[in-house]
């Protein structure tokens, strides 16, 4: 949803948080950098960053995701690195499933 929001306002966030609270009080947290709005950099991220706070062994109570640092998404092609069109025209294609059918019409 963060990615779907995030590509509705054409917007990238620079920096992304994920905080774990559980059950005994205990809070942890995390940040990384984002360079691209489509759903599977987001998702790979918040798998890194949640790996590297979940820390402990107690259950879980809260995880919030917490973007930032916005700035205008400009769809400029790089010279030295290659990227990957697939996977943000993969993100845009299920944008406009859930812009016309709601959003939970795809899981």
């Amino acid at each position: 949803k963060v990615g779907f929001q995030l590509r509705r306002m054409q917007y990238i966030a620079q920096n992304i948080t994920i905080h774990i609270h559980y059950t005994d009080g205990f809070s942890s947290r995390h940040s990384g950098k984002l360079n691209q709005n489509d759903d599977y950099t987001i998702i790979q991220e918040c798998i890194r960053l949640f790996n590297r706070a979940n820390t402990r062994r107690n259950m879980i109570r809260t995880v919030i995701i917490d973007a930032s640092k916005f700035c205008v998404s400009v769809n400029q092609l790089n010279l030295f690195t290659p990227i990957k069109k697939n996977n943000l025209a993969l993100s845009e294609a299920l944008d406009t499933i859930r812009k016309k059918y709601g959003f939970n019409s795809i899981n």
